[in-house]
């Protein structure tokens, strides 16, 4: 999972959720868990560890949400205006 230092580096993943088809009052698993684990993914020496390994499953190290594809597959019919 991409590591977000401040919240200013973190305004990629927060444009994203702006844009996310799940409801704005709707809990969201991967901003949970980055809100969560964030610092937590790098050690004391700054180095990754087996924590951000896994989170990488949710948010790329480009900072990309990996639910927002899934959701834009599956979700959201093609008729509509596309959010993504």
């Amino acid at each position: 999972m991409a590591y977000f230092p401040n919240s200013t580096s973190g305004e990629i993943l927060d444009n994203q959720c702006g844009e996310c088809p799940i409801p704005h009052d709707a809990p969201c698993p991967i901003l949970f868990v980055q809100m969560t684990y964030n610092y937590e993914q790098i050690d004391k020496d700054g180095k990754r560890n087996i924590l951000s390994d896994a989170m990488n499953l949710l948010i790329n190290e480009d900072g990309q949400c990996q639910m927002k594809p899934l959701l834009k597959c599956e979700f959201v019919d093609e008729n509509q205006i596309d959010l993504f």
